[in-house]
C-alpha cells in the first residue's frame, strides 16, 4: 500500500511493474494517471489469474498488459518511464513448502544486481525506479543500484512506530544526485493506532474508513 501510494506516476506514459502479484501496485497507479500505459510482469501461474481478474474487473481494464514470466528473460522492445516492484528480498532464509510463496519473497534468481542491471537498460533517460526493501539491507542495494548506473534520488524510511525502521522505499534514476532526500515515515504511532500521514495518504486506495 505504501510503495504504491509513493510511486509518482501523474505525467508518466509508460510504466513497468515487475512481479505484479495480484496485480495492486498497478491498480493504483492507473488509479492516478488514466493516461499510463502499464505492463506488468508476474512468473507465477496463480498470481497471474488473480492479477488477470482484478484488472478485468477495475475500472482500467485497457491501461494494464499482463505479460506472464521471467523479467529476466523477457526481451523488452522499448523504454520505461517509471518501473516499480515489490521484489522478493528474503536470502538465506528457511523456504515455505508453497512454491508460489518461496516465488513470491526469495531472492533465487532475481538478486539485487541482476535486477538493477536489467532495469538500467529499460529505464528511460528521466525515469525513475521505485521499490521497497528491508531496512537492514539497505545499504548494499544502494551499492547493487550504483554499481548499475542506478542513483538513489528519494528514500522513505517506514516505521512500524516511531523511530523503528523496518523497510525503506527507494527511488533511484539515471542521474547522480549529491543529497538524495531523506525522511521517515512511521506507519503507526505510539498506541498502535494508524499514524495520520498514513491515513492522509493512503485513504484513496481503501474502501473503508481506517
Amino acid at each position: 500500500m505504501l510503495l504504491g501510494s509513493f510511486v509518482q506516476a501523474e505525467g508518466k506514459k509508460k510504466a513497468l511493474d515487475i512481479g505484479t502479484g495480484t496485480g495492486v501496485l498497478s491498480l493504483m497507479q492507473a488509479q492516478k494517471n488514466n493516461e499510463l500505459n502499464i505492463t506488468a510482469i508476474e512468473i507465477d501461474s496463480a498470481a497471474c489469474q488473480d492479477a488477470q481478474f482484478n484488472f478485468s474487473q477495475s475500472p482500467f481494464p485497457n491501461q494494464i498488459k499482463l505479460i506472464e514470466g521471467d523479467f529476466l528473460k523477457i526481451d523488452f522492445q522499448e523504454k520505461f518511464d517509471v518501473i516499480y516492484s515489490n521484489p522478493p528480498y528474503y536470502q538465506n532464509a528457511l523456504k515455505s513448502e508453497n512454491t508460489s510463496t518461496n516465488l513470491a519473497k526469495h531472492v533465487g534468481e532475481l538478486s539485487p544486481n541482476l535486477l538493477c542491471e536489467k532495469v538500467a537498460t529499460l529505464l528511460a533517460i528521466k525515469g525513475q525506479l521505485w521499490l521497497i526493501w528491508p531496512f537492514d539491507k539497505r545499504e548494499n542495494f544502494i551499492q547493487s543500484a550504483a554499481d548499475n548506473g542506478l542513483f538513489l534520488e528519494q528514500e522513505i524510511q517506514l516505521e512500524g512506530k516511531p523511530e523503528q525502521p523496518v523497510r525503506s522505499i527507494f527511488c533511484f534514476s539515471k542521474n547522480k544526485i549529491e543529497k538524495p532526500q531523506k525522511r521517515n515515515f512511521a506507519i503507526r504511532n505510539s498506541n498502535n493506532q494508524y499514524s495520520i500521514e498514513y491515513i492522509e495518504l493512503t485513504e484513496q486506495y481503501h474502501d473503508r474508513k481506517l
